[in-house]
C-alpha cells in the first residue's frame, strides 16, 4: 500500500508527526495528517479548505489574536449575499 505524504506504512498508513498544529478556522489538530484529513473532507463538501497556520496548539486568550485568511473561488463568490 501506497501512503501519503508524512506517512508510514505500517499494517496501515500512520501519521509520522504526533506534534498538534493550529489551522486556520481556529482549531486546534492532533496532527497535520487529521489537517489534511478536514482539508479533503472539505474539498469533497464544496467548502473553503482548513489552512496550516502553525505548528503548536491555537493561542487564544487576552492579547492573542488569530488571523484568518479565507480563500475562496470565483463561484463561491457568486453565492454570497
Amino acid at each position: 500500500a501506497f501512503c501519503g505524504q508524512g506517512m508510514t506504512c505500517e499494517w496501515k498508513c500512520v501519521c509520522d508527526s504526533h506534534e498538534p498544529v493550529c489551522g486556520s478556522d481556529g482549531r486546534t489538530y492532533p496532527s497535520i495528517c487529521r489537517l489534511k484529513a478536514e482539508n479533503r473532507r472539505a474539498e469533497m463538501s464544496g467548502i473553503p479548505a482548513v489552512i496550516f497556520i502553525q505548528r503548536g496548539p491555537c493561542e487564544t486568550g487576552e492579547g492573542k489574536k488569530l488571523f484568518v485568511l479565507v480563500f475562496m473561488t470565483p463561484g463561491q463568490l457568486d453565492n454570497l449575499t
